[in-house]
């Protein structure tokens, strides 16, 4: 049976024996800590799936932002850009693996004979390029005027 004022009571009106977790003896204890909960960490990837581009469309964004959503269906992305007025733009990405083809040191140091001009091929173009050079120079020299018009 309990006497005494409720200093040590949590919970006045209730006997201590009725009060989870009393300890009479360290009132400090008498409150029930916070159990913990083991639940699975949610794990925040930034990742949005949606359903097509309509989709991605009618998602509400804030003003001058920038988002990537996910197909759930293609093995497409799509990128919603909304500017400071509310105006967007989405654009549709396909979604393929990048694989590194490595070359070997012949081929990264072969050269294509097609990428280039033979010697004789190029001396023949500089040799035209001078003769159009050397007349435009005629050209524009300026002659005496012969004093027609005067």
């Amino acid at each position: 049976m309990y006497y005494g004022n409720n200093f040590g009571n949590p919970m006045p009106g209730m006997q201590p024996t009725q009060v989870p977790n009393y300890n009479p003896y360290n009132f400090y204890n008498n409150y029930q800590q916070p159990q913990q909960q083991s639940q699975q960490p949610k794990i925040n990837t930034n990742k949005i799936f949606v359903s097509g581009i309509e989709d991605v469309k009618m998602r509400m964004l804030d003003p001058n932002s920038d988002y990537i959503f996910f197909d759930n269906d293609k093995s497409m992305i799509y990128r919603k850009v909304v500017d400071g007025t509310g105006h967007f733009d989405v654009k549709a990405y396909d979604v393929i693996e990048h694989k590194e083809v490595e070359k070997t040191p012949a081929e990264a140091q072969s050269i294509n004979p097609r990428d280039f001009v033979r010697k004789e091929e190029f001396e023949a173009l500089q040799a035209k390029l001078n003769t159009l050079m050397n007349k435009i120079e005629q050209q524009s020299e300026v002659k005496p005027n012969d004093g027609v018009g005067l």
